[in-house]
């Protein structure tokens, strides 16, 4: 009898100092990220569409050129391609919310709002996730929010409804870190990392019309470059085979 009991996916190995690494990391480069953002919004005065677009475009030109064209067909394999895809949502939703935030409210205000992200990703990790925090954590969760009130000092500042949109990308980007954390079991890190950008080059291709070719060129490269492989390939695997000699009458 064939044993038909769903195997579960291997849970991710836990390395909490490297994590804490690499998530400080990244929380430096997102503030260079908005920085720039900024500058380009306000000073140069780019629009929106066109800085988030150009955004993960160099997102994917940096992967293709550290991982190679060959490998994007494998990148797109996914065992839960829903989920992959609510999460490329969600990140278009907060990278553009923040950019268009930015454009009326000063860089240490919207980092301050950011700073609520891991805070209620601690909060919903339990009923989402079933992660659940003791009472030291929590303990911690006010202290850090009660600090957050005091930095953004609510009714001594001018509000502006920029200060919700913020908000609004504050809560897409923690939904987006619950759903980061329920695919590591089942997909490659990279996988991941690759389906981060599809909605967003996709979502604001149309912002650039005549230049939307940058768009379709890397994956324009990648198909030529892949049936050119291919070929390559089974030119090497004809010359493999042994030639048959004619039988003998």
């Amino acid at each position: 009898m064939q044993n038909t009991t769903a195997v579960a996916p291997a849970q991710a190995q836990s390395r909490p100092l490297l994590a804490i690494g690499l998530l400080c990391a990244a929380c430096a480069l997102f503030a260079f990220g908005d920085t720039t953002a900024k500058y380009l919004a306000t000073v140069v005065g780019a629009p929106i569409g066109q800085i988030v677009w150009m955004r993960y475009l160099g997102q994917f030109v940096g992967m293709v050129a550290m991982l190679g064209l060959l490998v994007v067909p494998d990148l797109l394999r996914t065992t839960k391609l829903k989920a992959q895809l609510f999460r490329s949502v969600l990140l278009l939703i907060s990278t553009v919310c923040n950019f268009w935030a930015l454009r009326y409210l000063r860089l240490d205000q919207t980092t301050t709002i950011s700073f609520l992200t891991p805070l209620m990703v601690a909060l919903l990790a339990g009923p989402v996730l079933g992660e659940w925090i003791g009472w030291r954590r929590a303990i911690g969760i006010a202290v850090g929010f009660t600090g957050i009130l005091i930095a953004f000092r609510p009714g001594y500042t001018e509000f502006h409804p920029a200060f919700l949109v913020s908000m609004g990308s504050m809560l897409a980007y923690a939904f987006f870190s619950l759903v980061t954390r329920y695919l590591a079991p089942y997909d490659r890190a990279e996988v991941t990392l690759f389906y981060s950008l599809l909605a967003a080059n996709v979502g604001t291709a149309y912002r650039m019309r005549s230049q939307v070719w940058l768009l379709w060129a890397p994956f324009a490269a990648w198909g030529i470059e892949t049936f050119r492989e291919r070929r390559r390939q089974g030119r090497l695997a004809r010359a493999a085979q042994p030639t048959r000699e004619p039988a003998g009458r």
